[in-house]
């Protein structure tokens, strides 16, 4: 909210019925007084307040200006108080001004927009769900991608890996930014009356996988070469900390789904589901065919053949059982058919974020 007047109209123990005036600053509400009712009623769940507005002293408003509307209903702190809690559900906004000092004026309302809500969590889900999915499987399963062709002097695996890591990367970094705009600082999210105490992580755990993503890339600036005898250490500490940051993000993003100015819908979740179940499989998948292309692998060792000069030598050589080649199309295809299944994914977890703003656009075609 922003720096709003707020009109409360209160009904407790269908006895106790109170208007009020508050004020909001942006993070905090305070009455202020100044409001007289006329008439209170509540029926078929519909509650219904009049009031006047003085005019003298503290004036409320200025009636010579049109004023947006937003409207927002929640619970009173108990049952024999009037005095408001955090509202409940995200509010609506009038589809056009209002002329406060018409009697015959018929609003209607929309749900309230949250552009910047909606950026960061679209940003977020292309940065986790599209591109480090994809990046982490082939930085862990594809190292041998292109045999010994490079790309601009460097492994083609790599430089998917790279590209895929720095756009997680910057996606990321922007949304991490846009958030902070929006609220203006550290988020409050979970700290209502009526709010889910858990919703408190998700701030916390968005900084810790944003840190997490910006150090990967700073560690990897610093790696040592190939042959050093430090680079096991950096390949496993590379690894775990993009595996866990992959991890904090999913998590993240299933909380935020819950944060009521997601404004997504409920199954929301279970796409979200689907698709960590989905990364999985294709992880165990890829494991399980690799343990099996290792065993499938002979080696033929140390048998004697004779020289053309009649001496004898020792000649090694190593074979592998038919159906490696087979093994290295599944593999192929399985990657070309994961890249198409994540975008899938992202596209259908983005037109649920934006559902609200691609039925508007939908119905102004």
């Amino acid at each position: 909210m922003g720096d709003d007047t707020v009109i409360e109209c209160a009904v407790a123990m269908e006895t106790l019925r109170s208007v009020n005036r508050s004020k909001n600053d942006g993070k905090t509400n305070s009455r202020t007084g100044g409001l007289d009712f006329t008439e209170i009623s509540l029926a078929d769940n519909v509650l219904m307040c009049s009031l006047s507005v003085p005019q003298t002293g503290n004036q409320v408003f200025d009636f010579n200006t049109k004023y947006t509307l937003l409207f927002a209903t929640g619970q009173t702190k108990s049952e024999i108080s009037t005095e408001k809690t955090k509202h409940s559900n995200l509010p609506v906004v009038s589809s056009e001004q209002a002329d406060l000092t018409s009697n015959t004026q018929s609003l209607s309302s929309q749900p309230a927009s949250n552009v910047l809500v909606k950026a960061h969590g679209s940003l977020m889900i292309s940065a986790w769900v599209f591109a480090a999915s994809f990046g982490l499987v082939i930085a862990r399963y594809y190292k041998k991608l292109g045999g010994s062709r490079r790309w601009c002097g460097l492994h083609i695996w790599f430089q998917i890996h790279r590209i895929a890591m720095v756009l997680t990367f910057t996606l990321a970094s922007i949304a991490f930014i846009i958030v902070f705009a929006d609220v203006k600082g550290y988020s409050q999210v979970g700290k209502g009356a009526n709010d889910l105490q858990f919703l408190q992580a998700h701030p916390i755990l968005g900084i810790i996988s944003t840190a997490l993503v910006v150090i990967n890339p700073l560690m990897a600036l610093i790696r040592p070469k190939p042959d050093s005898a430090t680079r096991p250490i950096f390949n496993w500490f590379h690894w775990a900390v993009g595996t866990t940051a992959w991890i904090i993000s999913m998590v993240t993003i299933f909380i935020g789904f819950e944060i009521e100015k997601s404004g997504v819908p409920s199954y929301t979740k279970y796409v979200m589901a689907a698709f960590v179940a989905y990364q999985l499989l294709v992880e165990l998948v890829l494991e399980i065919q690799g343990c099996i292309q290792k065993s499938d692998q002979k080696t033929v060792d140390g048998y004697e053949m004779k020289n053309m000069n009649g001496t004898s030598g020792v000649a090694r050589h190593s074979t592998m059982k038919s159906g490696t080649n087979g093994a290295g199309v599944f593999r192929s295809v399985l990657l070309v058919a994961h890249f198409f299944i994540l975008l899938g994914f992202l596209i259908a977890l983005l037109a649920l974020v934006n559902k609200q703003m691609l039925r508007s656009v939908y119905n102004s075609l």
